[in-house]
This record gives structure tokens, sequence and C-alpha cells, in this order.
């Protein structure tokens, strides 16, 4: 869960909301309902519609390798939220050190995994570096999210 929420609004403004007493810290336990009371308070402030609105939940921002897992794992409580989800893990450092792979460009099979992942788990969408290589994972991992109402992607 996030420790910091950012709001970006269709029109290049940015709303960030940090919280003070981290969510998950013994101070403050970890919980579904503080995570959806602290983003709504966030889309109250930012004074758009919902459908404007979309959730980073900031994987690698404030965060430990553990939180991070733990947020990607998690991922359909945010999803669950009612909000788009962009998820954001390519080539991040907790990829590196789950992999044993320092340079950011060999952390390939750890983009594909958690993209999949996400997918599976509510994300709408992904920011990723190598748009090639990631087209076959999604298009995988969406074919398997909708099940029998997927239909291929027309030719020419």
């Amino acid at each position: 869960w996030p420790q910091q929420i950012r709001i970006e609004l269709n029109d290049g403004r940015v709303w960030e909301n940090e919280i003070h007493t981290p969510i998950g810290h013994p101070d403050n336990p970890l919980s579904a309902d503080a995570c959806e009371t602290k983003f709504r308070q966030c889309w109250d402030i930012a004074g758009m519609p919902a459908e404007q609105l979309w959730t980073d939940p900031g994987f690698g921002f404030g965060k430990t390798p553990a939180q991070n897992l733990m947020l990607v794992r998690d991922l359909s409580k945010i999803a669950a939220l009612g909000f788009p989800v962009l998820l954001g893990t390519s080539r991040k450092s907790t990829l590196g050190l789950v992999l044993g792979e320092d340079h950011p460009l060999r952390r390939g099979p750890g983009n594909d995994v958690t993209a999949a992942w996400g997918i599976a788990q509510g994300a709408s969408m992904l920011r990723v570096h190598d748009v090639a290589a990631i087209r076959p994972v999604i298009r995988m991992a969406d074919a398997l999210r909708h099940g029998p109402s997927w239909e291929p992607e027309a030719k020419g």
C-alpha cells in the first residue's frame, strides 16, 4: 500500500498527498480500509469527476522492496476501489533485487511477470520501457483475464 498518493489530472496538473504515518507502519497497521479512506480523500480534494481519475500506487517510491512486492501482490484491492490503476514496475530496483540482476536492461523477466500479474489483479495501464517486448505478455495476460469474452485483434 502506498505511503504517498499521487493524482495526475488530465490537464497535466499533479496532486500528491503524503501519508505522514505510512500505512503498514506499526503505528498505522496496513489495512484496505485505511488505504481506501486515504485514496478517497485524495480524490475528493482533486475535485475531478471519478471517470477522469487514475490511481498510481507508486511502486518503488518511498517503499521497501517487501512493501513493493506486497503492493503488486494485493493490487486487486486497489483496483476494487473502482478507479483505473496504473502500474509502473519496469526496470525498478526491486525487480533487480528479486532477480539478482543489477543491470536494469536485464530485468525483462521481472517486467513481464509483474505486468502479467498486475493485469490479472486489475491494472488498466502499465508504464513500460520496452513496448515491443511487453506487448505479447500483455496480450496473453489480457486474454486470460477476460477468458471466454476475449477476442483476437483484427489483422490488417
